[in-house]
């Protein structure tokens, strides 16, 4: 069944939404099928969180590398105080992709340029 959506996505070139959380990594499908990647990622209020963000920035990074198009990493907050996890994760993506400009989108406000 996977395989038959994964098709049908690129039949149609619309992204795959990769998603991460926490407790159901093991679902996580890590497949573009077009040139852009959509990460939904889902943060555990939990110091487990900088070790997934870790394994992000590197796999947004590599993405860059080879040339993906656009890469959007949505970040779901649980509780307000997660939001050092998300500014964690920009810096540093920031701080390897000089010269590139990150769009962060605030669930429920404009998209800002932060860097």
């Amino acid at each position: 069944m996977a395989e038959y959506l994964f098709q049908l996505l690129e039949e149609n070139n619309i992204s795959n939404i990769i998603v991460d959380t926490a407790s159901r990594r093991d679902l996580m499908h890590m497949r573009l099928t077009n040139n852009n990647a959509f990460i939904r990622y889902v943060g555990a209020n939990h110091q487990s969180d900088y070790d997934r963000l870790n394994d992000w920035v590197v796999r947004i990074i590599t993405c860059k590398e080879q040339d993906v198009g656009e890469v959007v990493f949505l970040y779901i907050k649980i509780l307000k105080r997660t939001h050092h996890y998300y500014l964690y994760t920009l810096i540093r993506v920031a701080k390897k992709l000089k010269g590139t400009s990150l769009i962060v989108h605030i669930m429920g406000k404009d998209p800002s340029i932060l860097f």
